[in-house]
């Protein structure tokens, strides 16, 4: 499977962009989350695959 990762500054717009177009999430409606960073795997309807990744950097 080839994909693109995409890195994002506002994560809600990109994903709601992509369903928008006709792209679901691979992980139904959960995202991936850590301290760090946001992720979800959004698959096209032909079957094109894009990762949106919001990394969280924490303010000093």
């Amino acid at each position: 499977m080839v994909g693109i990762r995409v890195n994002v500054d506002n994560f809600d717009e990109a994903y709601e962009l992509l369903k928008e177009r006709g792209f679901r999430n691979a992980y139904g409606d959960e995202t991936v989350s850590t301290a760090s960073s946001k992720a979800a795997m959004m698959i096209s309807p032909s079957g094109f695959s894009i990762c949106i990744v919001k990394h969280i950097i924490e303010k000093k």
